[in-house]
């Protein structure tokens, strides 16, 4: 079982756990937010049916926070 960071508080996440089951553990991931991982500096998209194993833990072995960020997409029109 792994653990990440949401809210500042550590969780366990559930091995074979999928994409959709860490958005449903981060608060307000509503409408007009994004899921994603942070690992240092780098961010990564939280896909829905992805397995998400190595990217729980950063490269000394500690856990990665998660959290949303605002999805603003550039130039899209309705």
């Amino acid at each position: 079982m792994a653990t990440v960071i949401i809210n500042g508080k550590r969780v366990e996440v559930p091995d074979g756990s999928k994409g959709k089951d860490l958005k449903e553990m981060v608060p307000n991931s509503g409408e007009g937010r994004r899921v994603v991982i942070q690992k240092g500096m780098d961010v990564i998209d939280v896909e829905d049916y992805k397995d998400y194993k190595k990217e729980l833990i950063n490269e000394k072995g500690k856990p990665v926070k998660i959290t949303t960020i605002p999805d603003r997409t550039k130039g899209a029109s309705d």
